[in-house]
């Protein structure tokens, strides 16, 4: 965990480079040995937003997939994970891997705005064996991306801060 302490908004990389280290040492880490999980939290108006964007924009300079959920007001209760989802299939199609060939991307129709799909989903499923499906399916996709490169799972939550998986 990341606790920015300063109360001053921070417009530059401007002492955070030890921030910056940790989360870098914590995607190496996980590309190594598996799934990491980084929270950032501070007051508003200390920057993590900012962290988080610097982070991601050294990423994509270093090559590294990044998928990135946004909260929006009004948006859907999953637009976050949609949007995650929806990259990730993005980058499985231009690196020449179709995402039907490893999941069933019918369990993931709604997330994907596919609602004709997401009518034929089996009736006789209850409601938890459908949440744990598409669970199952998302985190799928998500294996499938990491067999390629490991990505960054970016994810702010509500007043939490930000959550940066790798």
């Amino acid at each position: 965990m990341i606790a920015i302490a300063s109360r001053e908004p921070v417009e530059r990389c401007v002492g955070r480079e030890r921030e910056l280290t940790l989360l870098k040492d914590a995607y190496e880490s996980a590309a190594a040995h598996g799934e990491r999980m980084m929270l950032i939290r501070g007051t508003a108006g200390v920057g993590k937003s900012w962290l988080m964007a610097e982070f991601r924009r050294r990423m994509r300079l270093d090559g590294a997939v990044v998928l990135e959920g946004r909260c929006s007001l009004g948006a859907r209760a999953l637009a976050p994970l949609a949007e995650i989802l929806t990259r990730a299939v993005r980058f499985l199609e231009d690196v020449g891997h179709s995402p039907e060939e490893h999941v069933d991307v019918d369990r993931l129709s709604f997330l994907l705005g596919n609602t004709a799909s997401a009518s034929s989903v089996r009736s006789d499923v209850s409601l938890i064996g459908k949440r744990e499906r598409l669970f199952e399916a998302y985190c799928e996709v998500l294996r499938t991306v990491s067999c390629i490169k490991p990505p960054v799972v970016m994810l702010p939550v509500a007043s939490l801060g930000w959550i940066a998986l790798a």
